[in-house]
């Protein structure tokens, strides 16, 4: 995933695990567990914009977070294709974001 640094401005690459979900793709801000929310998720709701690559197919999309209940039906399914999520969600209280990549057209 590409996308724009909030502070920065500048573009930041960063290669994710992920959960296909129909045409959109899930994925989770765990920062390994840390107390602090992950940068790379926190910044969505400002800038929703990013890019995606899924093998050599570039695309554009938008991202949000999952609903409540959109939550219930994908952390199962997320923490069975990574079960680390699982673990990092044992060291802290805080809930990890789920963002929805939706895709929008080509890159």
């Amino acid at each position: 995933m590409t996308c724009v640094g909030r502070k920065s401005g500048e573009k930041r690459t960063t290669p994710l695990v992920f959960l296909q979900n129909g045409e959109d793709m899930v994925i989770v801000g765990s920062l390994a567990g840390y107390d602090q929310q992950s940068g790379l998720v926190s910044q969505h709701p400002r800038e929703p914009e990013v890019l995606v690559q899924l093998d050599r197919r570039k695309m554009s999309a938008v991202a949000r977070d999952a609903t409540d209940e959109e939550r219930k039906v994908l952390w199962p399914k997320l923490n069975a294709i990574f079960p680390v999520w699982g673990y990092f969600q044992s060291q802290t209280d805080r809930p990890f974001p789920i963002v929805i990549l939706s895709p929008t057209g080509p890159a």
